[in-house]
This record gives C-alpha cells, structure tokens and sequence, in this order.
C-alpha cells in the first residue's frame, strides 16, 4: 500500500486524482465502497461487507504494480438519496451503487463491474484485474 493505493472518503479529492490519472493515460482502478459504521460494527453497505476481501485480495496480488484507488462512501446518508453526487454525475463515473469496481485506461472506462456475486467471486476479480 505506497504510493500505489491511496483511500478517500472525499469526492473532490477523488476527482482530482481521476484527472491526474486521466492525464497520465495508464490503467488504474477505481473501488467504490462503503464505509465503517461504528453503530453495526462493519460497513454500513452489506454487499460491500461481502465483496471487501475479495476485491482487497484482487487488487494486492494481481494489480499492486499498477495505480488504485478506494473510494469510500462514510455514511449511508453521503449516498442514499443524493441524486447530485459527482459519482453518480460525472461522465466518467457513473456509478449508481456500490460496491463498484472500474478498470480505467486513462479517463476512459475498460471494465465497470456492480455485481456484488461477481466481486465477491475472488477469480473473476481477477478476471477483471488481469
């Protein structure tokens, strides 16, 4: 976890690394998650609680030479019901739940996976990543 992966529960700060990625035009992956809720003692998404270590596991072994990035969605309310967030508006986003798995090749989208039994699957996160 250097240099290489970074987390964020901050959607401006994600954009900015979205366009320095962008401008560098090389494959990284953007993992959009859940986050911790004190009150269940887990992630406050279920399908996130689900697919954690399968994609975790995907991204060490088989893209750790290569850019990542976490986005973490803290609070069910920074998401539900919020129509206007950049993940769900930008153009090169486009995310309408989580978890979200997006391969990019710069700023263009190579693979966009949502299917919690497919991320939860640890060969075809490898599928995806390799």
């Amino acid at each position: 976890e250097g240099s290489n992966y970074k987390e964020t529960t901050n959607a401006e700060e994600f954009l900015e690394i979205f366009n320095e990625q962008k401008e560098k035009g090389e494959p990284w992956v953007a993992w959009f998650t859940s986050g911790h809720s004190e009150e269940l003692g887990k992630l406050w998404c279920p399908d996130c609680v689900k697919t954690e270590e399968s994609i975790k596991k995907g991204l060490e072994e088989h893209w750790a030479d290569k850019f990542a990035v976490k986005a973490i969605l803290a609070t069910r309310d920074d998401w539900k019901g919020q129509t206007e967030h950049p993940y769900r508006t930008h153009e090169s986003i486009q995310v309408d739940c989580i978890p979200t798995l997006i391969v990019y090749n710069g700023g263009e989208q190579k693979v966009k996976e949502k299917d919690e039994n497919v991320l939860a699957d640890e060969a075809k996160v490898q599928e995806i990543l390799t």
